[in-house]
């Protein structure tokens, strides 16, 4: 489950968008170029990552993607990002050119840390504790990405060190995992041999209307959340004027609801049927959001709230939905929701847009309120699943 925690650096692009944007000056759309160039290549890598999966295995495979994040890592910090004050609160523009290209090696290794972890799921979990295998996973996960979160606030507040000492620390956390992957001799033992996927297969599922729907679908939630962990910590900084402070509240208010939902959703789903569940979320999720957007003082907080609880179970339904209607659930499906993250590159684009034509940061929360907003119609017009969740 290490493996699943450093995919927590994929949503560093969130955190750091901010923090980027006040040290290097930049306007709302050009600090989501962080985020663009964190996500973008999980819509360009994972179908020929199953080759190099099948070609390698599992166990080198994920040796690949750690060593590719320890590169990218290494990078930031002889560049000078490494904690240091002066260079955290002072940076040369140039150093932002760095930055996108260290996001950019973080996003190819999370892609390979997630088609990887396709195939370390599907050979120890059975079919019917799928969704529970998961939100176990998502919940590593989002130990990881607890940190690009806290850890740069702790260090401004209480360590006297710059945002940019996060880069040492996640390098630390990848020399750990590599070393338990590497010395862990049974780690493959009962693993299926992954094989290749062919690039008409994948394409071959969206003749499925279902299937593209929900699709996009994945694609717009994934952009969506991003657009929450980049725009609440800016938009909380606007609000109280204090970088540290946003991260803070962005953890306690939208973080902690979001993966509390996302541990308690498997008992959730013993109870509660797969479209009226995505139905309930989504609304919930578009409620925060609109709070978020045009509501004024302590209605805001609310909002938070409800969005981080709205969101957390959004993508494992949406997985299991269409699941259900293609009940095989081919290799292809997985890998094309793999690739459906790349959202977390456009949403973003678009939510910084808004907000420097609004000359406000909650103004561009209207992305990610539309992108929620197809997924409640979505659930609406679906038919509701003939399949219950088995209990364990």
């Amino acid at each position: 489950m290490l493996v699943f925690m450093v995919m927590g650096l994929g949503d560093l692009a969130g955190p750091l968008t901010g923090l980027a944007k006040d040290a290097f000056q930049l306007t709302n759309f050009q600090a989501q170029f962080v985020c663009f160039a964190g996500f973008v290549m999980l819509g360009l890598l994972p179908l020929s990552l199953t080759r190099l999966l099948s070609l390698l295995g599992l166990k080198l495979t994920l040796l690949l993607g750690l060593a590719l994040a320890f590169t990218a890592l290494a990078i930031a910090i002889l560049s000078g990002l490494y904690g240091n004050v002066a260079g955290a609160n002072a940076l040369p523009p140039g150093l932002f050119y760095v930055l996108l290209f260290v996001m950019l090696l973080l996003g190819a290794a999370v892609s390979i840390f997630s088609v990887a972890g396709l195939g370390l799921f599907s050979g120890r979990f059975s079919a019917e504790d799928l969704s529970s295998s998961q939100s176990v996973g998502m919940t590593f996960r989002d130990l990881g990405s607890s940190v690009a979160l806290l850890l740069p606030a702790f260090a401004m507040d209480f360590l006297g060190l710059g945002w940019t000492i996060i880069f040492p620390a996640y390098l630390l956390l990848v020399v750990i995992i590599w070393m338990f992957v590497a010395l862990d001799k049974g780690f493959e033992k009962g693993l299926p041999t992954a094989k290749p996927l062919r690039f008409a297969s994948c394409v071959a599922l969206f003749s499925d209307t279902r299937v593209a729907l929900m699709a996009i679908a994945m694609f717009l939630y994934a952009g969506a959340e991003v657009c929450m962990f980049s725009g609440l910590p800016m938009f909380l900084h606007e609000k109280t004027g204090f970088a540290d402070v946003g991260l803070w509240i962005t953890w306690l208010l939208f973080f902690l609801p979001l993966a509390a939902g996302r541990m308690l959703g498997p008992l959730l789903l013993k109870r509660i049927q797969l479209q009226p569940f995505l139905l309930l979320s989504a609304f919930v999720a578009f409620t925060g959001i609109l709070l978020l957007t045009i509501g004024k003082g302590m209605v805001v907080m609310p909002g938070i709230v409800l969005a981080g609880l709205g969101f957390s179970n959004i993508p494992s339904l949406i997985f299991l939905l269409t699941g259900q209607h293609v009940p095989e659930k081919p290799p292809e499906l997985n890998l094309i929701f793999i690739t459906a993250l790349a959202g977390g590159a456009i949403l973003p684009l678009l939510m910084g847009l808004i907000a420097d034509a609004g000359e406000n940061v909650a103004m561009g929360f209207i992305a990610p309120l539309f992108a929620i907003l197809y997924i409640f119609f979505l659930s609406i017009v679906s038919r509701p699943a003939n399949l219950a969740v088995k209990e364990a």
